[in-house]
Order: C-alpha cells, then structure tokens, then sequence
C-alpha cells in the first residue's frame, strides 16, 4: 500500500452555502446561457460513485463484508487499539492520530479473492501504523531498499488539510519536483509494505535529501537493468509490470533513449502500474495513448492524466494542441481530474473554516462544455462583496451584488439585467487584476480574493456578460 499522502480518498461533505442571492443567480444564469456553453456539473465528485437499483444493493452488500472483514482484521492484528467506523465519510479512525480513509482500499478489494482480499487489508491497516517505526534507524540498513515513487503534487496540500483537521501535521515527505505538477518521493520498501521516507528520518541518519532521492533512483535503475518496455504499436510503448513502480519507469532515461519513438518521449504516468510513454510528433501515437487511457484514468490509485516531456536532460509538465482530437480528450481528462481535486480540497477548506476563524467562500471548480470547440473546460464564480478562495479555472464568473455601488455603472456598461453577471479566462482576470488575487499556501492552488474588479479591468479582460433566457430573482 502507499503511504498516506498518496490517495485522493479524502472525504468530500458539503457544507451550507454562504453564497448571497446574487451570488447563487450565476448557476441560473449560466445553465441558461444555451450558445456554446452548457453546464455540466456542480460539485460532482468521481471518487465514491453510488450506482442504481440492484447495483447499488451489490455494492452495499460488498461494503458490508469489507467492513466486516476490516474490523475483524484490526481486532485480531491490533489488540487494544480503539477504533470508530465512519460511514459518512467511510473512514475508519484507528487509535488516537490515524484515520485511514477506505474508498481506494474498498474498490482494490472488490476485485481480489478471498486470499489477497485478507493480505491487502493486512497492508492497508499496517501501513499507516508501521510508517514510523518501519524505516530503519540507521541509513546504511535503510539505503539498499529506497526506492523512488511519482506522486502529484495535489496529495501533499490534501495530506496537510487532512491532518490539521486532526489537529496533527503531516509528515515532510522527501520529495523533488517532477514537471509543474508531479513529484519524486522516496520510500522504503519493506517487502509487504511501503513507508515514506521524511525529513524526520534524515535528521535520524544525518543525510541530504538530494543523496536520499539520488540514492533511491540508483537502486531503482540497478534492479530495472532488463527492464524492457511493452510495445502496443509503432511508437507506443507501455511499462505493465503490475509491481507498484510502473509510473517510476519514467526515471529510466537510457531505456526510454533506445525506443523507437517520433520527437521527444512523451510520458503519461496515469496511476501508479500504468505508463504509456510515445512521441510528441507521433499524432496516432498520442490518439493511442488518449484511448487507453479512458480507461485506465478510473484506476483507484490515480497520479496524473497531464504529461511530460523529456529535453534537455529532464521531464517537463507539457500540454498538448487542442487543435487535435487526442489534445482535446486529454484536455477533458485534465479537467475531470481537477474537478475531483479540487472538491476534495473543498470538502477539507470548508471544516477548516470554523477552527480557522475564516469565513471566506470556497469556490467551486465547476465543469462546462464547450460544444464548439469540443472539449470541456471550467469555471469558478467570484462574487462582488463575497471573500472567496478561487481554485485555478479555465473561467471565472463574475456575479454583481445588486446592493454594491459599482452594480449601476456595470448593468449601464453591460446591459440592464439584474444581477449582472459576466465570463472572463482565469488568466485574463489574473493578468488585469492579479492585484485583488492573492496566491494561498497549498496544492492545489487557490488565490484569495476581497475585493471586486472595476468596469475599466473587466473591459481589459475582455469579459463577456452571461445572457440567459430569463433573469433570476433577486
């Protein structure tokens, strides 16, 4: 099992609304619009889906047994530990500082028998118990079973809400930038399990974390000497070793130098045992690859549909034209993976406002379709009047307060519609007014805004107004 910091299997409630009325008219406003934009979804999670009819009594009955199987396992392998089950958020709480959140150990186990269902829930209640204590204290016993492992970066901010939720702080993960939005982490690798290794562990062994990493990916070179890549097609090559490191094979440089591939290698570390890796002039080499991934991008333990590309010695965060088919599917595909990131991250924001004296709104990173161009994109609302935490969107809504001074000169600029509500690109707002935008600690990111554009910065930005077939009420 990864270590804790490795799922998006956090719990996702929805909080009460503290959106003013004109505010809530932009979800009116929008699924009206009709034209080119049609709203898809709002707030819809994809981590705990919850079929229909029979399927969803199968499903209950499924979970019944895995919770019968899980309390029996941490009865038997962890006496006098407490533990307390929560069904809403389907976690359990195991002690006083531990909870381990079940989603991705759930959907693991529907597909094992009877044997390695009993051995992957083993794993799963031990790891999160055995992570302090399961890395060696010296460095010289530790340093032949460092391995690396991919990660994005948005599990690091989700692991650090989670446990200051718990009152508690998440352990520093040694870790190095991979592209914009991944990263290289080290663990130990104990046989049956994996355990992070942190800054509290080099302090223990008095070492760098560059020698830790660099230590790590010789090993993992050195055991993957014969590794060979699986070929689909000409110029499509997959790692499918099913060993919990295919995504690492992205760190075999001198491997991926001898495939036949057309430009630079592209590569795209779905989840953890899948890598596809082609060429970025390969067009039917990249159309593949968006194919296999339509289903491998549901894999319970996901890292990123978003790729890289190797030059000039490294990997970089790249994305594709969407001026291609394939560039807009995995467009569509980074959009559906932000939309689950992001309302995770939400979820744990808005249990944090209370202890955190903050009442700012948490904004959304709601899901659109643009039909004419044919892919989907994403929009958050920015209220007038309204603090607000923006996740990064492909848009941004702008919803006037009809009890704001500044409502008058937008409706005389704009139109005479009550509330005025107008769409701009998220970089346009932050090129004109990144002065109200704030960039907050945490990934993924979020700006903090108070303040509300003026009629001359929403004409630099270009912002459209929103006419729907009907004004709301105000």
């Amino acid at each position: 099992m990864d270590g804790q910091d490795g799922t998006r299997d956090v719990p996702n409630p929805t909080g009460p609304s503290r959106l003013r009325p004109a505010v809530l008219a932009v979800l009116a406003l929008l699924g009206a619009a009709g034209g080119s934009i049609l709203l898809l979804s709002t707030n819809r999670p994809e981590g705990r889906a919850r079929p229909d009819g029979s399927q969803a009594m199968q499903q209950a009955q499924q979970e019944k047994q895995f919770v019968s199987e899980l309390t029996a396992a941490i009865q038997e392998l962890l006496p006098g530990k407490t533990f307390d089950f929560n069904e809403a958020e389907f976690s359990v709480r195991v002690g006083d500082n531990t909870t381990l959140h079940l989603t991705n150990v759930f959907r693991s186990w529907q597909g094992l028998g009877a044997p390695e269902r009993r051995k992957l829930i083993e794993n799963a209640i031990g790891a999160p118990h055995s992570t302090a204590t399961a890395v060696p204290s010296s460095f010289s016993e530790a340093a032949p079973r460092l391995m690396p492992k991919i990660r994005d970066l948005a599990t690091r901010g989700i692991a650090a809400l989670g446990a200051e939720l718990q009152n508690a702080k998440a352990a520093m993960v040694v870790e190095r930038p991979l592209g914009e939005h991944l990263r290289i982490i080290v663990v130990y690798d104990g046989g049956t399990y994996f355990a992070d290794v942190t800054e509290e562990n080099l302090a223990k062994w008095g070492r760098k974390a560059e020698e830790t990493i660099a230590t790590a990916i010789a090993n993992f070179k050195a055991s993957n000497r014969d590794a060979r890549f699986h070929r689909i097609m000409a110029g499509v090559y997959v790692a499918d070793a099913h060993d919990n490191f295919d995504s690492s094979r992205l760190l075999l440089d001198d491997a991926i130098g001898l495939l036949e591939l057309r430009g630079r290698p592209l590569a795209f570390p779905v989840h953890r045992d899948f890598l596809a890796i082609t060429g970025d002039e390969d067009p039917d080499g990249i159309k593949k690859v968006a194919e296999m991934m339509e289903e491998e991008r549901t894999n319970p333990y996901p890292i990123s549909v978003i790729p890289l590309r190797f030059e000039s010695g490294h990997w970089s965060t790249f994305r594709l034209l969407l001026t291609t088919a394939a560039g807009r599917t995995l467009e569509s595909y980074r959009v559906r993976e932000y939309e689950q990131i992001y309302e995770e991250q939400k979820g744990l924001l808005e249990k944090l406002a209370e202890p955190r004296h903050d009442d700012a709104y948490v904004a959304s990173f709601d899901v659109i379709e643009d039909n004419e161009r044919g892919f989907l994109d994403s929009y958050s609302t920015w209220g007038d009047g309204l603090p607000t935490l923006l996740p990064i969107t492909g848009q941004i809504g702008f919803v006037s307060d009809p009890t704001s001074a500044k409502h008058g000169l937008l409706r005389k600029m704009f139109s005479k519609k009550k509330p005025w509500v107008a769409m701009a690109r998220f970089e346009d707002a932050l090129r004109v007014a990144g002065h109200r935008m704030k960039k907050i600690e945490g990934d993924p990111p979020r700006y903090r805004v108070e303040s509300f554009p003026t009629a001359e910065e929403f004409k630099a930005m270009g912002a459209v107004e929103v006419r729907g077939k009907a004004s709301p009420k105000e």
